[in-house]
């Protein structure tokens, strides 16, 4: 990482310290996301110590696209920082918010 001209020993140091604890903050976060998201989706009931079959073929599935995921949107963010041009196709996906989106009562909007 480049560090800004004329910081000081200090300084520099300060400043990776506290990148590091930003880094293990945000690990943290993401697996935190990641259990609750695969424990909610795919655990239906606590009456077994055990999980259930469905319930063993779902979560790594969940947590292999999960990760996948997070790797992906990675990605693109280096590249979008580096400016540099996708390695694929560009696919227009526009993001919109549900409270944006405009639907009849009763009817579910499409995204």
């Amino acid at each position: 990482m480049n560090l800004p001209p004329g910081m000081s020993r200090e300084d520099q140091t300060a400043f990776m310290s506290l990148l590091d604890e930003m880094q293990v903050k945000d690990s943290i976060r993401m697996y935190n996301r990641l259990v609750e998201k695969c424990f909610t989706d795919c655990v239906d009931t606590l009456r077994s110590k055990t999980l259930e079959t469905k319930e063993q073929t779902c979560l790594p599935r969940c947590v292999d696209k999960f990760m996948k995921h997070q790797q992906r949107a990675g990605q693109r963010f280096a590249e979008e920082q580096m400016g540099a041009p996708a390695p694929y196709p560009a696919v227009h996906c526009p993001i919109r918010l549900v409270s944006e989106l405009k639907t009849a009562p009763g009817t579910v909007p499409v995204l």
